[in-house]
């Protein structure tokens, strides 16, 4: 729903020129806020409609934020497979802490 306002609504009068800044849109209203910062964002979306439900838009990007995971695998005679994330090994589900 929020995607459809934002490409509606606010995906020609924001592109190219806003690119990069963050968008909160109210997914009931329509009402949203911009900002350089998700968080910017979401204090203007919250002005503009208190108590709204916000749908996270990155002008001119697929998506707000880029993620990623990757698998370590151990070496002989330690655990078979750890999940690293963000430098700390975290044990995987069957494994002792």
């Amino acid at each position: 729903m929020g995607k459809k306002i934002y490409d509606e609504r606010y995906r020609q009068t924001l592109e190219p020129e806003q690119t990069g800044k963050f968008l909160a849109i109210d997914i009931e209203s329509g009402e949203s806020g911009i900002g350089d910062t998700s968080v910017d964002a979401m204090a203007a979306g919250k002005k503009a409609a208190p108590g709204g439900f916000f749908y996270l838009v990155r002008v001119g990007y697929p998506t707000p934020y880029r993620s990623s995971f990757r698998m370590w695998i151990a070496g002989a005679g330690t655990h078979p497979m750890r999940r690293a994330f963000r430098g700390r090994l975290i044990p995987a589900k069957n494994e002792p802490d």
